[in-house]
């Protein structure tokens, strides 16, 4: 009886909103320990342990696993690798890009999945796409381009040419993130969500060990855990547990049961930016404008106005 009123509350699509907001959240107010974090060890050679510790707690537990068979495997595997590769791909290129153009005008450019992604579900997919879908894109775009200070920018400096290369590798990041959002729609209904979310952790910690070598960034002063200091600990404890393993098994169920849509986690994905201010102002003492506050205000009223009608 019990587990049938867990099972009753976690298969509500507001359960999945809360928890995919919950996933958000995680992901917004770590940004400050992730920056800190990157001042003492390389972005790549922190992707990589991030992803290969995540990973050597995920395998055990899927290998112990009752349904974990062979089929199974065969099956999703395939899959389970292409959403892996866009996971990844959005990592890589985010941070690669960061190291060439400023954070307000590559938060603004990732943030513009919100719209790719309804585009991508209508002309790749063939989705069918809400008004109110639309309209919530449409609403959280305009909040997420005041938020991220992209009009207080000084339009007149003329941007070189690594700026531009670095905000065209961020807005493939962007892509990245819709594709992923989509594939993981498309996919995750006929795929263990366990399995999906441990693929996807194996996946990008192989390519981010491979692409640490390649850029010599994987080096054993950082590998060292007695090298690590404090902040580097609780970063990674946070973004191992909760901002990977959690936040992509979340994402894995509820979009393999169907009770969110692509755009509708696109939207929800949207409030990231909200929470690393906030985290900001709190932690950091970083001013939030009044152009900032509108913005995610706005943000807040598309996640209200394009929400589903039937919800259970």
């Amino acid at each position: 009886m019990v587990q049938n009123t867990v099972e009753r509350f976690l298969n509500k699509t507001i359960t999945a909103e809360i928890l995919l907001i919950t996933v958000t959240f995680f992901w917004g107010t770590t940004f400050f320990l992730v920056k800190s974090s990157l001042e003492i060890i390389p972005p790549f050679a922190f992707l990589s342990i991030r992803f290969s510790l995540a990973s050597l707690f995920v395998i055990p537990i899927f290998i112990l696993q009752k349904n974990n068979k062979i089929a199974l495997i065969r099956h999703s595997i395939e899959k389970s690798l292409i959403i892996g590769i866009f996971l990844w791909i959005s990592f890589a290129f985010q941070t690669i890009g960061l190291q060439y153009t400023s954070s307000t005008v590559a938060a603004f450019i990732t943030g513009m999945n919100v719209i790719i992604t309804p585009i991508l579900a209508v002309l790749l997919f063939r989705y069918h796409i809400s008004m109110k879908a639309i309209g919530g894109a449409i609403l959280a775009f305009l909040g997420l381009s005041l938020l991220s200070g992209i009009f207080e920018i000084d339009l007149n400096n003329q941007m070189d040419n690594l700026q531009l290369w670095g905000n065209i590798l961020v807005f493939i990041c962007a892509i990245a993130i819709a594709f992923h959002i989509l594939y993981t729609e498309k996919y995750a209904p006929s795929i263990d969500p366990f399995f999906l979310m441990s693929v996807q952790v194996i996946v990008a910690a192989v390519l981010s060990l491979g692409l640490s070598l390649i850029v010599g960034e994987l080096k054993i002063q950082y590998l060292n855990p007695f090298n690590w200091n404090l902040t580097l600990w609780v970063t990674l404890i946070i973004t191992i547990f909760f901002a990977t393993i959690f936040a992509y098994l979340v994402q894995s169920y509820y979009q393999g049961k169907k009770l969110v849509t692509g755009s509708r986690v696109a939207l929800i994905f949207s409030f990231e930016p909200i929470f690393a201010a906030l985290t900001g102002y709190i932690f950091l003492q970083e001013s939030l404008s009044l152009l900032s506050t509108l913005g995610a205000l706005l943000v807040f009223i598309a996640m209200i106005l394009a929400r589903p009608t039937d919800l259970n």
